[in-house]
């Protein structure tokens, strides 16, 4: 393992970094790493249940997992990919889970629930509480190990969506990242908030990335895509950075009881950017390794 000190970048010194880094735990570059032998480990999870595990069995076993629309087409109206204010598209999601705990949306609108299924004259469906008597049932039009169609009514309206899964679930259902306590953190809060209680949020925050990570290293997924995601972090092969406080995003502040409290947040971040050393693995078969062991590291120290 390579020890190195947190270090404040600047563009002119680091060119693939951006100037208005305010904070930046990072690595320096070095040689052409030889192909290692390297050994994914984790420090913030441990014990026999830290697996994936491939559904089979029972209609409930294979709801439960995460179900997301990658095909803006496989919907019955527009409407329900919805726009994220700069053109992108932000896709609908349903993440079940064996314990009848469900979110929702997770990149926009986020909703923590319960679920159950139920069979009615034949029919099968999936009901949603949200809790204060709101409930949404969808009926399941099918239900494979990596294809889910659902459909529901609003109203006088009807509409459907057709989600697509991997077909895996971790074997302990809190080690993923979506498990509705690890996004406990996102919700706006309805009072002020202590110190104690603003620094949990961030470790919260800050573990909920390490889960995010890890579960796109056991997935075997190339690409991490962040959008919809509260916004405080930039990720660089080989560093974490902070913006300015003042260019800090909506998305973070929201996390918080008001924007003081968000920046409050902030600076128990960028405290912990400044004063603390991190090791960086070797040898890691990409950059999104080393920074799931730098943020379980950062993790550990707040």
């Amino acid at each position: 393992m390579l020890r190195l000190r947190n270090l404040i970048f600047l563009l002119i010194a680091i060119p693939s970094f951006s100037c208005r880094e305010e904070a930046t735990v990072s690595k320096t570059s070095g040689k052409k790493k030889q192909k290692s032998n390297f050994v994914f480990r984790e420090r913030m999870v441990r014990g026999d249940d830290t697996a994936m595990i491939h559904l089979r069995a029972s209609v409930e076993a294979v709801l439960a997992q995460h179900w997301y629309l990658d095909d803006p087409a496989a919907v019955s109206d527009d409407k329900l990919v919805w726009e994220n204010g700069d053109g992108s598209r932000l896709f609908p999601s349903l993440n079940l889970f064996p314990d009848s705990t469900a979110l929702e949306n997770p990149r926009s609108g986020l909703k923590l629930a319960t679920w159950h299924r139920e069979l009615s004259d034949k029919i099968n469906t999936i009901v949603i509480n949200y809790g204060e008597k709101q409930t949404r049932t969808y009926r399941i039009r099918e239900l494979s190990l990596r294809n889910l169609t659902v459909s529901w009514k609003e109203g006088a309206d009807s509409f459907w969506i057709r989600y697509r899964s991997d077909g895996m679930a971790h074997q302990d259902m809190r080690n993923d990242p979506y498990y509705p306590s690890n996004n406990r953190w996102r919700i706006k809060p309805d009072h002020k908030e202590s110190e104690t209680e603003i620094r949990n949020r961030v470790k919260d925050c800050v573990r909920f990335y390490a889960l995010y990570y890890r579960d796109h290293i056991k997935r075997h997924k190339k690409v991490i895509e962040f959008l919809g995601l509260p916004e405080i972090f930039r990720w660089y092969n080989g560093g974490i950075g902070l913006p300015m406080k003042g260019e800090m995003s909506e998305s973070w502040a929201n996390c918080f009881y008001n924007r003081n409290q968000a920046e409050r947040g902030y600076d128990i971040l960028k405290n912990l950017i400044d004063v603390n050393e991190f090791d960086w693995p070797t040898g890691t078969p990409g950059w999104h390794y080393r920074t799931h062991s730098v943020l379980e590291q950062m993790y550990e120290k707040l």
